[in-house]
């Protein structure tokens, strides 16, 4: 397990909440524990001043653009064609530094060092890819794992916490058992990264890579009605074999607590069918509109003419430095199924 934990970006009350709602730690996990306290320690100053800075900022801010949402299950190309489309300027997203430390991202003193830093703390690219995907390069990242150090639900909280790995699935990414404030409160967690997020990048437009988002289309389409839903689609036998490498490096990586009596397939099998059922009822009242569905072995084959055809469904074109940065990124990491 890695000393320096992604939640180390979280608050000391969040985390004080967290270990106590999913029943404490290994005491293996004791160090990395005590450096989130420290960090937080560290970084109290900064959190503060960026919240109040923050709520300054978003009162004469003009509103964010509408969303455009990256789903489908997970291990399915959501990042490839993420990463694709992220290289048009007219976008922007979380980096690794904005999902890990979502409380203080703001220029600052400190964040010029975060930002050097802690990519240097994860590897360069993806454990779990057989594929080259990079990971330390400021390509989208995941909000999911920002909510998790917010303290609101999250997929993430299944790899940190393992233990009941199978009912935080349920409840933080389907929301089963949920009330309804807590789900509100859980969209205006994520609302409010993404405005902040969006104060630093004006006039552009949110690229919000998640497969879990597919699990709450219709939430999301309540709080952003005109925001835009491509569905990535891959064979199930393939993402079930890719979901238990991501199991298994992930809970390696950063489990808090002890994962070697779970049947990782048995989970992985679950998880896949409450994601099918999930999407399959909420896709079939998707419009044209709305909706777009592409084929993971589309993507995979033609990527660029795949790129080109989300662009065009968004509005967008292919401009030529956009094709050239498409160009570079698929020669420096080629594509090939993992």
């Amino acid at each position: 397990m890695r000393l320096l934990h992604p939640l180390a970006g979280s608050r000391f009350r969040t985390l004080l909440d967290m270990f106590h709602r999913y029943q404490g730690i290994r005491a293996s996990a004791y160090p990395s524990a005590a450096i989130m306290f420290a960090s937080h320690g560290l970084r109290y100053a900064s959190c503060e001043l960026e919240i109040r800075r923050a709520g300054r900022l978003a009162k004469v801010s003009p509103q964010m653009p509408d969303p455009v949402f990256i789903v489908g299950h997970w291990r399915s190309g959501t990042t490839l064609l993420a990463n694709l489309l992220s290289l048009d300027s007219g976008y922007f997203f979380p980096t690794l530094l904005e999902v890990v430390s979502p409380h203080d991202f703001f220029p600052s003193s400190l964040e010029k060092i975060s930002r050097r830093l802690i990519p240097l703390m994860f590897p360069a690219l993806r454990p779990m890819d057989t594929a080259p995907v990079p990971l330390r390069r400021p390509f989208p990242q995941e909000d999911e794992m920002a909510m998790a150090a917010i303290g609101a639900p999250s997929f993430f909280n299944a790899f940190y916490f393992p233990a009941a790995a199978d009912e935080t699935i349920s409840r933080e990414v389907f929301f089963d058992g949920l009330r309804q404030y807590e789900i509100d409160q859980w969209v205006d967690s994520l609302d409010s990264f993404w405005r902040k997020l969006s104060l630093l990048h004006p006039s552009k437009r949110p690229l919000v890579k998640n497969p879990a988002h597919a699990a709450r289309i219709p939430i999301l389409l309540n709080r952003y009605p005109p925001a835009r839903f491509i569905l990535v689609r891959r064979d199930p036998d393939d993402v079930r074999a890719s979901m238990q490498r991501l199991f298994e490096h992930l809970w390696a990586d950063l489990a808090l607590q002890r994962y070697d009596t779970i049947d990782v397939r048995q989970l992985v099998e679950k998880l896949n069918q409450q994601m099918s059922e999930r999407i399959d009822r909420d896709w079939a009242g998707m419009s044209g509109n709305q909706g777009l569905e592409i084929s993971f072995d589309d993507l995979l084959a033609a990527p660029e003419t795949t790129v080109e055809m989300v662009q065009n469904w968004l509005g967008r074109s292919v401009e030529a430095d956009h094709l050239r940065a498409i160009k570079s990124y698929l020669a420096e990491f080629p594509v090939r199924r993992k």
